[in-house]
């Protein structure tokens, strides 16, 4: 029983990460272009009278979006910041059982996260807010991007922390560990020489 569900979670986080890969690439393209608008529209300020009106507006739009999207993958890549001076010094149990209880706790943040946000979300919807600027954006769009990106980073908490669970019952801390767990020096290296092969 508790094979065939680790498995099926298994294929579930696989798929996330492939999902969330592709959502982080968007955003950094997102990210790029809206880079890429400030400058000129910086540019035509210095030079000219001439403004694209908006650029400051769609980069705000792509940076909030790319974070929460973002929030996935660094979880699934154990890339988040955690207080780490008590926890090495724990043995291996009772560092995965951490692991799985830090996984709920950050289940619980990205559940007030997407419930504050889809609040935001219906306000600006049922009032029909919009930007103040002459681009006039309908805020319930951006918003629901951003919220969106938040209730997929709760639906990975869970599957995480539900994955850490199952391999705690099965006895198999360390595995356990590698779902969650803080990176060693050593997992830092190779993940990093890893990226810089794929990258050439």
């Amino acid at each position: 029983m508790l094979d065939s569900i680790d498995r099926a979670l298994s294929f579930a986080l696989a798929k996330s990460e492939s999902l969330s890969l592709v959502a982080v690439r968007i955003g950094g393209i997102a990210l790029f272009f809206a880079a890429l608008m400030v400058v000129v529209d910086v540019v035509l300020r210095r030079f000219s009278s001439v403004t694209l009106g908006g650029a400051d507006e769609i980069s705000s739009y792509a940076f909030a979006v790319s974070i929460s999207w973002g929030l996935s993958l660094a979880l699934l890549r154990r890339s988040h910041i955690r207080v780490d001076f008590l926890y090495v010094l724990l043995p291996l149990k009772a560092r995965a059982i951490l692991d799985a209880v830090a996984s709920l706790s950050l289940a619980v943040l990205a559940f007030l996260l997407t419930r504050w946000g889809g609040m935001t979300v219906m306000e600006s919807w049922r009032f029909g807010a919009t930007s103040n600027s002459n681009i006039v954006v309908p805020l319930w769009l951006p918003q629901g991007i951003w919220v969106v990106g938040f209730a997929f980073f709760l639906v990975v908490c869970i599957l995480i922390f539900l994955k850490c669970v199952v391999l705690l019952l099965q006895g198999k801390d360390q595995e356990a560990h590698q779902v969650f767990g803080i990176l060693s020096v050593q997992e830092e290296a190779e993940v990093e020489s890893k990226e810089a092969l794929q990258a050439l």
